[in-house]
């Protein structure tokens, strides 16, 4: 059985509301930053990444077998932006240590 899906309503002229993700990607995030995370050179490196180590590094010390989502900087892209592709200074973490990594810093 398929289910109706309801588009939500919006008044005519009316742009729609901004969201906090798409402010800050507008007008925080650094511009090459975002770049280097949609090109092809990252999106294949992170696939090689993933594959040579696909579960998460950080949960692996608990005696954890959790798969890896993301792709993580040793160093910094900012602080060291020569070392953006350098395989040994990356690490495969699941989601949530990813985030409780850079909630921290």
């Amino acid at each position: 059985m398929k289910v109706a899906r309801i588009a939500p309503y919006r008044r005519r002229g009316v742009a729609p509301t901004s969201s906090p993700d798409r402010d800050y990607d507008r007008t925080l995030r650094n511009q090459d930053a975002k770049r280097f995370y949609h090109s092809k050179a990252w999106r294949r490196l992170r696939l090689v990444q993933l594959a040579i180590s696909p579960f998460c590094e950080f949960c692996l010390e608990r005696f954890l077998a959790v798969p890896a989502t993301v792709v993580d900087h040793r160093v910094e892209l900012l602080q060291a932006w020569d070392l953006r592709l350098d395989l040994s200074n990356l690490r495969s973490l699941c989601a949530s240590c990813h985030s409780r990594r850079h909630r921290s810093s």
